[in-house]
């Protein structure tokens, strides 16, 4: 969970904040459980997962995917981290990607 500090051990002592960069490496899938800082980097190279169940914003000045870095958005559950029930069910909340960069 995005805005859960354990998360960020070894990269963070603390939850991402503004004029951070971040990187979210292969190996990792980090539900996006609340809306991000205005992040200076964000390289995705594992899963961002954003719930079906909430909005969420993910700020930053630059966004970059590399390898099968991928967001995936209102398809997983996030206690089980498994396919919903309902694969065609409509996401019914707001997911914004805000680009602040120049």
């Amino acid at each position: 969970m995005w805005c859960n500090i354990k998360m960020w051990e070894g990269q963070f002592d603390h939850v991402p904040i503004d004029g951070e960069s971040v990187i979210i490496p292969a190996a990792w899938r980090v539900v996006v459980n609340c809306d991000t800082a205005k992040l200076t980097n964000l390289e995705v190279k594992g899963t961002l997962i954003i719930p079906q169940n909430q909005s969420t914003t993910i700020n930053a000045e630059q966004i970059w995917f590399q390898g099968k870095g991928q967001i995936i958005v209102g398809t997983e559950d996030v206690l089980t981290m498994t396919k919903t029930e309902d694969p065609d069910a409509v996401f019914e909340k707001d997911f914004t990607i805000n680009c602040l960069g120049n």
